[in-house]
């Protein structure tokens, strides 16, 4: 059963992929400007809230998120897209790829229903 999340962590989680869509528009990760990936995979919100039990948490439902690396999430996929400049040698980050798939999380984000 789908449990709602309170006001501040859904505001909490909304700022964070703010910041993480302006980031994306000119940083990869761990490069020389870069931000960490621990910044975007460890604090969540919901999941501080919930216990980090994905099959309490709307954004699973939505197909956004979920602890397990999966491909069918999309911040999986935005993460793989983001590892490539360190983590595949030769490979590019898709600039307008991840731009697109962090703004698809945070609309995501912005548009849960349960919300206390």
């Amino acid at each position: 059963m789908i449990r709602k999340i309170s006001r501040e962590s859904h505001n909490l989680t909304v700022e964070k992929w703010e910041d993480i869509c302006e980031r994306t528009k000119k940083e990869t990760f761990l490069n020389e400007k870069g931000f960490l990936r621990r910044k975007v995979i460890g604090s969540c919100a919901y999941c501080k809230e919930l216990g980090s039990d994905c099959f309490k948490c709307s954004l699973k439902e939505l197909r956004i998120c979920q602890n397990e690396y999966s491909k069918s999430y999309i911040f999986w996929r935005y993460i793989d897209e983001m590892h490539k400049t360190f983590s595949r040698i030769g490979e590019k980050v898709d600039r307008e790829k991840a731009i697109t798939l962090s703004e698809q999380i945070l609309e995501g984000i912005k548009n849960d229903e349960y919300i206390e």
